[in-house]
């Protein structure tokens, strides 16, 4: 078989299955699962179909766009910091911020 045969073969027979158990994290519970079907859809042959191996792969979407949300934020407090005099400026007259009258 070719690497472009065998490539189309495992592709044919791959599922993609989303909303995994977040308790099932290294996917046996799901491969028994499956085991489970396949066992009973077999109609009778000697082996029935079986998992050969189950990759988990978490969703970071929601981890990347609150990463991204944080580093705006704080590039906004960072800009609005610089902006505005502090609160200490307002409230403490000039003459006594300056360290070499101490």
């Amino acid at each position: 078989m070719s690497r472009y045969e065998d490539h189309e073969s495992l592709k044919a027979r791959t599922l993609h299955i989303k909303g995994v158990l977040p308790k099932d994290r290294t996917g046996e519970a799901l491969e028994r699962h499956l085991n489970y079907i396949l066992k009973q859809r077999s109609f009778g042959m000697q082996e029935p179909g079986k998992v050969n191996s189950i990759l988990v792969i978490p969703d970071m979407t929601k981890q990347l766009y609150l990463e991204a949300s944080i580093r705006d934020l704080k590039d906004l407090n960072m800009l609005m910091t610089v902006q505005d005099p502090s609160c200490l400026d307002c409230f403490i007259p000039r003459k006594f911020r300056n360290p070499e009258i101490y």
